[in-house]
C-alpha cells in the first residue's frame, strides 16, 4: 500500500502539454424511449475533450455550479482521446468515490451515440462503478509517450527509458488497474503498443480485461 502511494504521488507530479481542446462538461437528459409520461429522462454528465492535469478540480468546479436541488446525474458519459495521466488517475478516483457508472459515448439530440476513449482516458473509465462500451464506441490503448519524472513537466521519451524505469511505470499503472477491478494484463498489453500507435480493444478483450463490468 505504501509503495503504491509513493509511486502514484511521483507519477501524478508529471505533466504533459496539450494542443487539443480541454475536457468540457455538461449535463443533459438521455431519451431512451422509456422516460415516463412526464418525459423525466435520466440526466447524465457528458465529458468531451482531452483530460488535463488538474481534472479533479475542473470536475469539482463544474459540479459545484450545478443546482444542488435538482436530480443528480445517473451516469458519466465520456468521449476523449486521452490527455494527462495524472488527471485521468484523479478523475477515475473521484468517479469511483461517488459511485457513478461510466459510459464510453457521446450524446446528441437527446440520444446516446458512439464515442471514443483512448490513451489516458481508460484510467478515467476504470473508475466507474460499472463500465459500459456500447456498440459502435471504441476503447484504445498505447504506452505513455513520455516517462514521468518527479517534479518535471514532461520527462524523456519512453523509447529512451531503461528497463527498470519501464518496469516502474508498468507497476504504477498495474496497481491502479488492480485497485479499480481491472485485469493488470491490460497494462502489459498497453506497454507493448508504441506511443505513436493505438490498439483498439475488441469486445472480447473488453470483457476479458474486465473493463466492461459491474464493480462489486
Amino acid at each position: 500500500m505504501h509503495l503504491f502511494r509513493v509511486l502514484v504521488t511521483s507519477f501524478l507530479l508529471a505533466s504533459s502539454t496539450s494542443s487539443v481542446e480541454a475536457l468540457s462538461y455538461r449535463v443533459a437528459a438521455i431519451d431512451s424511449g422509456r422516460c415516463g409520461p412526464k418525459a423525466d429522462c435520466p440526466l447524465v454528465f457528458i465529458a468531451t475533450g482531452e483530460i488535463e492535469r488538474d481534472e479533479i478540480e475542473n470536475f469539482r468546479t463544474f459540479v459545484g455550479g450545478l443546482n444542488q436541488r435538482a436530480a443528480g446525474p445517473r451516469a458519466f458519459v465520456i468521449d476523449s482521446t486521452g490527455g494527462n495521466l495524472a488527471g485521468a488517475f484523479g478523475l477515475g478516483m473521484v468517479l469511483r468515490r461517488i459511485g457513478i457508472p461510466v459510459i464510453v459515448g457521446s450524446v446528441r439530440d437527446g440520444a446516446l451515440r458512439p464515442g471514443f476513449c483512448g490513451s489516458a482516458c481508460i484510467f478515467a473509465l476504470m473508475g466507474g462503478r460499472s463500465r459500459q462500451v456500447p456498440r459502435g464506441s471504441e476503447v484504445a490503448v498505447h504506452a505513455p509517450e513520455r516517462v514521468p519524472e518527479l517534479g518535471a513537466r514532461g520527462g524523456p521519451e519512453l523509447s529512451g527509458a531503461t528497463p527498470k524505469t519501464r518496469r516502474q511505470i508498468t507497476k504504477i499503472l498495474s496497481d491502479y488497474a488492480r485497485r479499480m477491478g481491472v485485469d493488470p494484463a491490460l497494462i502489459t498489453l498497453t506497454m507493448t503498443v508504441p506511443p505513436e500507435a493505438r490498439r483498439v480493444l475488441t469486445p472480447l478483450e473488453l470483457r476479458r480485461f474486465r473493463l466492461t463490468r459491474i464493480v462489486k
